[in-house]
């Protein structure tokens, strides 16, 4: 068997390395040891390996099927009342609809003055 040129490993075609993944799955090696048996850069094959599953298909060509997944709504209540939390010398009255996220940066800056 004649050995591949720089060139022609340079541009093997996505086929190619599709085979090989195919090929190592099956195989049960570790990723590097099947690079090394079949004389692969490593580095490339990593690449087409999740190149092909970042394509969102799996490496036998296969794209996955889509699954509706059901979801149940859940409403929330309004808080009538306001909350009054006391947090580092301070006293902080909350409306039912706060946010998390602004609360916590509230409470790290209040962190640092006390």
């Amino acid at each position: 068997m004649a050995k591949a040129s720089r060139q022609q490993k340079k541009h093997r075609s996505a086929d190619f390395w599709r085979k090989h993944v195919d090929g190592w799955r099956a195989s049960k090696l570790t990723q590097a040891e099947y690079c090394r048996r079949h004389k692969l850069s490593a580095g490339a094959f990593y690449h087409w390996k999740r190149r092909f599953l970042e394509q969102s298909e799996d490496v036998s060509g296969n794209t996955p099927d889509i699954v509706a997944i059901p979801v149940q709504q859940i409403t929330v209540k309004e808080i009538q009342q306001p909350i009054i939390l006391h947090a580092s010398g301070y006293q902080v009255e909350l409306a039912g609809d706060f946010c998390q996220g602004t609360l916590v940066k509230l409470l790290e800056t209040l962190g640092r003055f006390a």
